[in-house]
């Protein structure tokens, strides 16, 4: 089952701890445990074979100093998408789910789909996507305390001390947040000021939204074109055609950034109205029986497409151009 010129290395990771399967050449199984800190890292290099290459999932944040430290020490890491490995061991009819377990499908998603070799980002981007992070849930926190403002108000529409504790913590998240997104688009700007002002210089996508999207891509040229980075943020559209009876397209992959997957779809309905390509093309998928919905992806996927043509070419938008994609 190994190949003997590269030995593909599973590695499950978690908070504290991670797990490391492989298949030797006589396709015996080889299991190990360890921490997940700089001695486990370095233990973990002392027990694989030397031709070992590492595949793992993309765990939040717990997979960045392995990966990095691997990388680090010229070996070849792939990080896959954790759906991408999840939907390879249902099709392998797996009934354990274990650390273990899953170490040994990771090491065989990496033998059979030999993903690419993973680029590490940037120390501000990173910085960036940390922020992010904590500015969603912050977010989400806003909504959760709105609603319980809601229910309280509703409920008995007496009870003035839980209300004014419940809209000073929503005054207060809502200054961090806004505190944090000056801090992070200057952030982003400061190290790429040109990205940013091409891709905000487009009808409909704003300033944070470009941020996000810089903040996430770095650099545009490592894709060969705009199908493949749509591809990358999960906005690409599944086809599933099989036999007569299925015969079905739309919707899209999902396998991208969710909070910046849901940026680009309001900014596709912002465009839909202040963007002249993209209101004629948001009226011609209408007149063709397309739900809004769609009709949202498909602008999103342009903006994109025209967002990588602009970086890609160093220049403005402008509405006369002839083509960007």
């Amino acid at each position: 089952m190994a190949n003997a010129e590269k030995l593909w290395v599973g590695i499950d990771i978690s908070k504290d701890t991670f797990d490391i399967g492989w298949f030797d050449e006589h396709e015996k199984k080889h299991h190990v445990k360890f921490p997940n800190n700089k001695s486990g890292f370095e233990k973990m290099l002392l027990s694989v074979p030397t031709n070992s290459v590492f595949c793992m999932e993309a765990t939040g944040i717990y997979h960045l100093n392995l990966a990095t430290f691997l990388q680090s020490k010229n070996k070849f890491v792939a990080v896959a998408n954790p759906l991408a490995v999840k939907r390879f061991s249902q099709s392998d009819l797996i009934r354990n789910k274990n650390d273990k377990a899953d170490s040994f499908e990771i090491a065989k998603y990496g033998m059979q789909k030999q993903p690419k070799e993973w680029k590490a980002p940037s120390k501000t981007a990173r910085k960036a996507q940390n922020l992010l992070a904590v500015m969603n849930k912050i977010e989400k926190s806003i909504t959760m305390f709105k609603n319980q403002l809601h229910a309280v108000s509703f409920v008995s529409d007496l009870d003035f001390t839980s209300q004014e504790h419940l809209r000073n913590i929503i005054k207060n998240l809502q200054a961090e947040k806004d505190k944090m997104e000056k801090e992070f688009i200057a952030l982003i700007e400061g190290e790429w000021k040109e990205e940013v002002e091409i891709i905000s210089s487009i009808p409909g996508i704003g300033k944070k939204t470009a941020c996000m999207l810089v903040a996430k891509v770095e650099d545009f040229s490592r894709f060969k074109n705009a199908r493949q980075l749509i591809s990358y943020l999960g906005l690409s559209p599944e086809n599933k055609d099989s036999g007569t009876s299925l015969h079905r397209n739309g919707a899209i992959t999902k396998m991208g950034n969710p909070l910046l997957r849901k940026n680009l779809y309001m900014c596709a309905i912002v465009a839909s109205r202040f963007n002249k390509s993209a209101a004629l093309m948001y009226q011609r998928l209408l007149s063709k029986g397309k739900v809004k919905r769609l009709s949202f992806v498909a602008i999103s996927n342009k903006l994109l497409k025209i967002a990588f043509a602009l970086v890609t070419k160093k220049q403005l938008f402008c509405e006369n151009f002839v083509s960007y994609a």
